[in-house]
């Protein structure tokens, strides 16, 4: 059967079918899901949700891949190649490798002579946030065996790096942002410095601007155009204590502590304005987005992972519950990697969460009733035209 035949034989069959339809006066129900009067509950496994009137999927839950437990107190990690860098607290950093991870496995430890706090992988090095020790920097060219190459200390207690360029730029609690030249990593200066009141707790760099976690006073903006001059642009008032933040696109993603996450507009950062936000179960501590999600290091929660394809309207996708305490995390590729306290490096699998992507549309001419596929081809019953 040629594709012209077929294409008319599948019209006829669907002309058909509505032609039936009207002239029998069959019944045509439009599920509006406000009733569960026609739901199967035996084979109807998505959320029939009555209250919002809609069908949603169940949040997933994702699944282990593998751990390792560090000899301190994880608190953050960033990931390069087939390594995981993990602030372990007293313990320094650990140096992780993941090439297979069902089996993560020691490969590194400097026992540094703060709190590692933090970490932030740049290049062939790796710059931790060490707590009263200031900002410590490893040349990890040779990841097997960490070399310290060169530390400053700066005032207050580092507890969040990130690095940008020629500067690294620490949230040094009372002591507010500190700004580092380490265009020579062995040699790093201290250039520049924004200490307004309030605790520093975490720093995000984008453009010309520093996003500060106030852990009092909410968010802070910092034009760092000049980075030996940082100065004020805006602050955004938030209730309860602001440890984490991530900035992606037009929008600042804090983790809220008891209030789980918000989302901040900064398309204008000299006026940021609420965008919206969502509770979590826990206490959010620390946030990753990556793509369409943003995953929320939820303490005594584990992870809480939020759907944040609209920014304005963030819901849930789903959740682990790691064995310890989830201070941090940072997504590569398909997993997800915890730094879980007491609990060490949980690795998870995040490739099971999948957003439905259309692949094309076209529009008819008249008023779509029916479609029928065949093949290669689909027909469309569509009314007047």
């Amino acid at each position: 059967m040629n594709n012209h035949l077929r294409t008319f034989v599948v019209a006829i069959v669907c002309l058909f079918q509505y032609m039936v339809g009207f002239a029998f006066e069959l019944p045509i129900h439009h599920e509006d899901f406000s009733t569960d009067e026609f739901k199967d509950p035996t084979n109807t496994t998505a959320d029939w949700n009555t209250g919002d009137s809609e069908l949603k999927l169940h949040p997933f839950t994702y699944s282990l891949l593998g751990s390792f437990e560090t000899s301190g107190f994880a608190k953050n990690v960033q990931t390069s190649d087939f390594n995981a860098y993990v602030a372990d607290g007293h313990a320094g950093l650990q140096v992780i490798n993941i090439g297979d991870p069902t089996n993560p496995s020691l490969e590194g430890t400097y026992d540094t002579p703060g709190s590692a706090e933090d970490v932030f992988i740049s290049g062939t090095h790796a710059f931790v946030a060490d707590g009263s020790s200031g900002l410590q920097v490893f040349d990890i060219s040779t990841w097997w065996s960490l070399e310290l190459v060169g530390s400053v200390g700066i005032p207050g207690h580092a507890r969040g790096v990130h690095v940008d360029g020629d500067y690294a730029y620490l949230a040094c609690d009372t002591d507010g942002l500190q700004v580092v030249d380490i265009s020579n990593p062995a040699v790093p200066v201290l250039v520049g410095s924004y200490v307004p009141s309030g605790m520093a707790y975490g720093v995000y760099v984008a453009g010309n601007h520093a996003y500060i976690a106030d852990a009092t006073n909410g968010m802070r903006v910092v034009d760092i155009s000049d980075p030996t001059s940082p100065s004020h642009v805006a602050t955004y008032p938030i209730a309860g204590n602001v440890f984490g933040i991530h900035v992606a696109g037009d929008h600042a993603y804090v983790a809220n502590f008891t209030a789980g996450l918000l989302v901040i507009d900064i398309s204008n950062p000299s006026v940021p304005t609420p965008a919206g936000s969502i509770d979590t179960p826990g206490f959010a501590y620390g946030v990753f987005v990556a793509g369409n999600f943003a995953y929320i290091a939820d303490a005594n929660t584990g992870i809480q992972v939020i759907n944040i394809t609209d920014p304005t309207l963030p819901a849930l996708s789903g959740s682990y519950d790691s064995p310890g305490t989830a201070y941090g995390v940072h997504v590569d590729g398909n997993r997800a990697f915890i730094a879980d306290d007491d609990g060490g490096l949980i690795v998870i699998r995040t490739s099971d969460l999948i957003l439905p992507d259309p692949l094309g549309s076209i529009n008819t001419s008249g008023t779509s009733f029916d479609v029928q596929v065949s093949g290669d081809l689909s027909v469309v019953v569509d009314g007047t035209a």
